[in-house]
C-alpha cells in the first residue's frame, strides 16, 4: 500500500496536483455556468447507470484489500462506496421514467433527495473512515473497528434510506429565489471538506498511492457538490450534468488508487519471495556455521553465571550448566543429567521455594502458554531470589522445547530494594516539604526534574524536555544575568553552594517566584563539576505577601505624613516611636527632635508630671481616662506656647508589647471661630426678634390709617349726591383696589412675622375634612366666574376626622387654591384628599392645577418670603410672594410637610403630608 519511492519530490508534486486541480474546477465553473445546455431523463439513468458500477467496482475492491490487510481505512473505504453503490442503483431506478408513479413524491424532489442521499453518506463514511484511523492510532488495537460493526451500520443506515424515499413525502429541493439552487447540497459539501482535512492532516497521502487518490477524489467530490450541483437550478441543467459527472470522476479517481496499491503490492510480495529464496540459502550457510559454532556455544554457556537448562519438545535436557547445577543443590556433573526426564523436576524442587504448589503452578502454565517470560522473581525459603526467564524454541513454526534461565540477584534485589526504600523516603521528605527536585548533568546539559517540579509551573513531566536550555528558556530576562552569575560562582567553586530566589514562569504565562538551592557533588579527575541536584520551593505568596506588605507600609506612611493632623505613636514607656508632618506643623519640632524622647515633652505642667502616672496606672489596672475617649487638652509647642488640641488615643496590641498611637488637632482657630459664630448667632437672633416685632407693630399701624382710607373711598364711590363724574369715580375705585391690595400685604407681613416671633398659637379641633374642603372651594368660587377653568374636589367616601387648627388649615388651603387660580387660565383645578385604604385615616392633601407650571430652578426657592417663580410673574399676575412662604409656616407649625411639583406648560401640585395628623 505504501509507495517507499515517495521523496519531498514527490510529495510537493502531488501537493501541486492538488493545486492544479482544485484551480481547473474553480476556473472550469465560472466558464461553463452560464452555458444553456441540458440534458434529460433518459441520460441521467445511463450516468447514474455508471455510476453505480463504478461505485460497486470500488468497494468490492477495497475490501479485497482489507482482507488481505486488514486496515480500517479499507474497510470503511469498501463499505463506504459498496453502500454508495446500492444508494446509486436506487437512486437510478426510483428517478427512471417507468417508476415516476410509485413513489409518493415528484420528480424535482425525489431526483435531487435521492441523489443528495448517496452523496451525504458517501461524505459522512470518507469522514468517519479518518476518524477511525485516529481513534486507531490513539487507542492501538483497542480502537479497531470489527468489520462486523461497520457492515451492520453501513447496511442499516442504506436499508433506512430506501425506505425513508419509498414513504415519506420530499418537500422541494430546487430554491431559486436564493443565491444557491440547491443548498442543501452543503451538508455532503462540508463533510467531503472535513475527510479532505483530515486526509491531508494524516500526511500519508506523501507516500501511499491510494491515500494520494482518495485527496484528489474528496477534492473533486467537495467541488462539485459546493460548487456545481449547489448552482444547480432546475433539473437536467449544465451545472446538474457536470455534478453528475463529476461524481463519476471521484469514483474514478478510487478506483485507480486501489489498482495502483494493488499493483505495489503484488510487486511487493514478488520482491519479497526473491528475499525468501535468499533466506533460505542463508539459512542453510547459517546451519553449518551453527554445528561448526555448537561447541563454542557450549562452553559459553557452561561459563555463564546465570543457570541455564534447554528442554526438547518431550522435557528430556538437551542443555545444563554447573551454574543451574548449583543454584538448585544438584550434586552431579552437568553431562550426567543429559538426556533426563524433567517432567517432576517443579514438583521435586518446589520445597526450595516460599511459594511450593504456585511454583509447580505457574511452570505449568508457562509450559502450557508456550509465550516468552523475562525477569521473572522467585523467592527462596532460604533467604535466596532468583530471576527466570522462559523461551520457547521453534523451527519454523514446529516447537522443539524451551529454555529457561536462573540468575541469583539477592544481592542486587537487597541494593534495588534499599534504593527504592531511599529514594520513596527521599520523595515523602520533598513531598512533605512541597519541593520539586532536579538532577543535573553538567557536561551533557540534562537535567532530570521530578513530578513536583514540573506541577509547580503547571506542566506535565511529559510536556518539559529534560534539559539545562528548558530550565533557561522559563527564567525571568531580568532576573538571568543575577541568577547566572551566582550558579556560576558555585560551578567555580568560589561559594560552597548555589541559592538564590528567581522567577519562572508557567505554562499560563504567569510568572512564579522560586526558591532554587542546589550543590554540586560530583567531580571529575580534573576537579571539575559533573553532576548538581538542587530543590525547588514556591515561594509565590510570600513574595506577594512581602510586597503587598511594603507596598501597604510605603502607603500607610504616606498617608500619614500627608494628613493634616498630627499623628505620635508611643510604646509602653511613653517613648516617641513616630512622629508625623502634621505632629511637626503643629508642635514646631521636626521628627528628629522628638523620636526617641518621652511624648510628655508635648504637654505643659501639670500634665507633664502626670502623663507617666496615667500610663503606668493604665498598663497595671486597664482603667481608660483618655485611651478610646478622645476629648480635648492642651499641647506644649517648641516655643513654649500652649494651645488648645483634641487629642484621641488608640492602644495597638503587638505579640510581645503594646504601641498607643495619639491623633492632634490644633483646635485654635476651631475654637475662636466656635465663639465668633455664636457671638454671630446670637446678634442674628436678637435682630431677627427685633425685626418680627418691628414688622408686628409697623403692620398694626398701618393698617388702622389705611381701613380708613379704604372705608372713605367706598363712602365717595356711593356717590349719593351725584357730584362725581365719571373719571372721578373711576380714580376713587382705583384707591379702593390699590388701598386693599396693600391691606392684604401687610396682612401676610403681619402672619409672617407672627410665626417668625412664634406668637402663633394653634387652636385643636376635630375637623371633617370633606366639609373644610367643600366650605373653601364655595367661598372660592366667585373667582372662577368667566375663565375657562373648572374647580373641583376629590374626597374619598369614607374618611375620618382630622385633629387640627382649622383656621389656619383653611388659610394655607385658601393660598393654595388662590394661587392655583391666579395662574391657571383653562383646564381644572382639582383639591383631593388621599387616605389609607384600611383605616380611612387621611394622609395627603393635594392641590392639582394645569397653569402654567414652575421651572426646575425656581422650585427650591418659592418658598421663601418674597419669591415667585420668575421675576415678570409679580408684574402680570400680581402677588407679594409671602403666601407659599406664610403657607409653609403654618404646614410646619402644625407638624405637617408641603412639598411641590411641577412641569412647565402642564401643571403644578402642592401636596400637603399630614404625617402628623391626630384622630378625631
Amino acid at each position: 500500500m505504501t509507495d517507499n519511492g515517495a521523496d519531498p519530490k514527490q510529495a510537493r508534486g502531488r501537493t501541486a496536483s492538488y493545486i492544479l486541480l482544485g484551480a481547473l474546477l474553480f476556473v472550469g465553473f465560472f466558464l461553463l455556468r452560464e452555458v444553456a445546455w441540458e440534458g434529460n431523463k433518459q441520460l441521467h439513468t445511463l450516468m447514474e447507470l455508471l455510476a453505480t458500477f463504478l461505485a460497486f467496482m470500488v468497494g468490492v475492491l477495497a475490501l479485497v484489500r482489507f482482507y488481505t490487510k486488514k486496515n480500517n481505512t479499507f474497510l470503511f473505504i469498501g463499505a463506504a462506496f459498496i453502500g454508495t453503490a446500492l444508494l446509486d442503483g436506487y437512486h437510478t431506478i426510483v428517478t427512471s421514467t417507468f417508476f415516476d408513479t410509485f413513489f409518493p413524491s415528484p420528480s424535482p424532489s425525489l431526483i435531487p433527495w435521492s441523489w443528495n442521499a448517496s452523496r451525504t453518506y458517501l461524505s459522512i463514511v470518507m469522514f468517519l473512515s479518518w476518524a477511525a484511523w485516529r481513534r486507531e492510532m490513539v487507542l492501538g488495537e483497542k480502537g479497531r473497528f470489527s468489520e462486523y460493526a461497520v457492515y451492520s451500520v453501513m447496511g442499516l443506515l442504506t436499508i433506512a434510506s430506501f425506505f425513508f424515499f419509498a414513504f415519506v413525502p420530499l418537500p422541494r429541493a430546487y430554491y431559486p429565489e436564493l443565491l444557491f439552487g440547491r443548498p442543501e447540497e452543503f451538508v455532503s459539501a462540508t463533510f467531503f471538506l472535513m475527510a479532505l482535512i483530515g486526509y491531508l492532516r494524516k500526511g500519508a497521502w506523501k507516500t501511499d498511492a491510494l491515500e494520494h487518490w482518495v485527496v484528489l477524489s474528496l477534492i473533486v467530490g467537495f467541488m462539485g457538490q459546493a460548487m456545481f450541483m449547489s448552482s444547480s437550478f432546475r433539473l437536467f441543467d449544465t451545472m446538474f450534468d457536470l455534478a453528475h459527472l463529476l461524481k463519476k470522476v471521484s469514483y474514478v479517481a478510487v478506483l485507480n488508487g486501489l489498482l495502483i496499491s494493488i499493483y505495489l503490492t503484488y510487486k511487493m510480495v514478488y520482491r519479497q519471495q526473491g528475499e525468501l529464496l535468499k533466506e533460505v540459502t542463508d539459512r542453510q550457510q547459517a546451519e553449518a556455521l551453527a554445528r561448526s559454532t555448537s561447541s563454542r556455544l557450549s562452553s559459553l554457556i557452561e561459563n555463564l553465571h546465570a543457570g541455564i537448562l534447554v528442554e526438547d519438545q518431550s522435557r528430556h535436557i538437551a542443555v545444563i550448566n554447573q551454574t543451574f547445577c548449583d543454584l538448585f543443590g544438584i550434586p552431579v556433573e552437568p553431562a550426567v543429567l543429559l538426556g533426563t526426564d524433567c517432567s517432576n523436576a517443579a514438583e521435586e524442587s518446589k520445597h526450595l521455594f516460599v511459594e511450593p504448589q504456585a511454583f509447580v503452578k505457574r511452570i505449568d502454565e508457562i509450559l502450557r502458554k508456550r509465550e516468552i517470560v523475562t525477569d521473572e522473581l522467585l523467592y527462596l525459603v532460604d533467604g535466596r531470589i532468583f530471576e527466570r526467564d522462559y523461551i520457547p524454541i521453534f523451527g519454523g513454526n514446529k516447537y522443539e522445547g524451551h529454555a529457561w534461565q536462573y540468575r541469583n540477584i539477592t544481592e542486587r534485589q537487597q541494593a534495588e530494594e534499599a534504593l527504592k526504600e531511599s529514594e520513596e523516603q527521599l520523595q515523602l521528605a520533598l513531598m512533605g516539604a512541597d519541593l520539586g527536585l532536579w538532577d543535573w548533568n553538567i557536561q551533557t546539559g540534562e537535567v532530570r526534574f521530578n513530578e513536583r517540579w514540573t506541577e509547580m509551573l503547571g506542566y506535565t513531566l511529559d510536556e518539559l524536555e529534560p534539559h539545562y536550555d528548558t530550565w533557561a528558556k522559563l527564567v525571568h530576562p531580568d532576573d538571568m544575568p543575577r541568577v547566572l552569575q551566582l550558579l556560576n560562582a558555585h560551578l567555580e567553586g568560589k561559594t560552597p553552594y548555589y541559592e538564590t530566589e528567581l522567577r519562572l514562569q508557567t505554562k499560563s504565562g504567569d510568572w512564579k517566584w522560586i526558591l532554587e538551592k542546589g550543590k554540586v557533588f560530583t567531580l571529575d579527575k580534573a576537579g571539575k563539576p559533573v553532576r548538581a541536584v538542587g530543590t525547588h520551593l514556591d515561594i509565590t505568596e510570600r513574595h506577594q505577601a512581602e510586597e503587598a506588605l511594603q507596598e501597604s507600609e510605603a502607603r500607610i506612611l504616606a498617608i500619614v505624613d500627608s494628613v493634616a493632623n498630627g499623628i505620635i505613636v508611643i510604646n509602653e514607656e511613653g517613648i516617641v516611636e513616630n512622629f508625623n508632618r502634621g505632629a511637626e506643623q503643629i508642635f514646631g519640632y521636626t521628627a528628629e527632635e522628638v523620636i526617641g524622647h518621652n511624648v510628655n515633652m508635648l504637654m505643659p505642667q501639670p500634665y507633664h508630671h502626670e502623663h507617666d502616672g496615667y500610663l503606668n496606672n493604665f498598663l497595671k489596672t486597664g482603667q481608660k481616662k483618655i485611651i478610646g475617649i478622645g476629648r480635648e487638652v492642651s499641647g506644649l509647642r517648641k516655643d513654649g506656647s500652649s494651645f488648645p488640641m483634641h487629642l484621641s488615643v488608640t492602644e495597638v496590641a503587638l505579640t510581645n508589647r503594646t504601641l498607643f498611637t495619639g491623633i492632634v488637632r490644633d483646635i485654635t482657630e476651631s475654637k475662636q471661630a466656635k465663639e465668633a459664630l455664636h457671638q454671630a448667632r446670637d446678634a442674628a437672633e436678637d435682630a431677627n426678634r427685633a425685626k418680627s416685632e418691628f414688622l408686628a407693630k409697623m403692620s398694626h399701624e398701618l393698617r388702622t390709617p389705611l381701613n380708613s382710607v379704604i372705608g372713605f373711598a367706598n363712602v365717595l364711590a356711593k356717590n349719593k349726591g351725584g357730584h362725581l363724574g365719571e373719571q372721578e369715580l373711576v380714580f376713587i375705585e382705583r384707591i379702593t383696589d390699590n388701598g386693599r391690595h396693600l391691606l392684604d400685604l401687610i396682612n401676610d407681613i403681619l402672619d409672617l412675622s407672627k410665626v417668625e416671633a412664634g406668637k402663633l398659637e394653634l387652636l385643636l379641633s376635630d375637623v371633617a375634612l370633606d366639609q373644610l374642603l367643600n366650605d373653601t372651594v364655595a367661598q372660592l368660587g366667585g373667582e372662577v366666574r368667566g375663565k375657562k377653568v373648572k374647580l373641583a374636589t376629590e374626597i374619598p367616601k369614607k374618611i375620618k376626622s382630622l385633629q387640627t387648627d382649622e383656621a389656619k388649615l383653611k388659610q394655607v388651603l385658601i393660598n393654595l387654591l388662590g394661587n392655583a387660580l391666579k395662574f391657571t387660565e383653562k383646564g381644572s383645578i382639582t383639591i383631593s384628599v388621599i387616605t389609607d385604604p384600611e383605616t380611612h385615616r387621611p394622609e395627603r392633601i393635594e392641590v392639582r392645577d394645569t397653569g402654567i407650571g414652575i421651572p426646575a430652578d425656581r422650585l427650591a426657592n418659592i418658598f421663601e418670603a418674597f419669591q415667585q417663580a420668575e421675576t415678570g410673574t409679580a408684574r402680570q399676575y400680581g402677588g407679594t410672594g409671602l403666601g407659599l412662604a406664610i403657607s409653609r409656616s403654618l404646614c410646619d407649625l402644625m407638624g405637617y410637610q408641603l412639598n411641590v411639583s411641577s412641569t412647565v406648560g402642564v401643571g403644578t401640585t402642592f401636596s400637603i403630608i399630614l404625617a402628623s395628623s391626630r384622630d378625631g
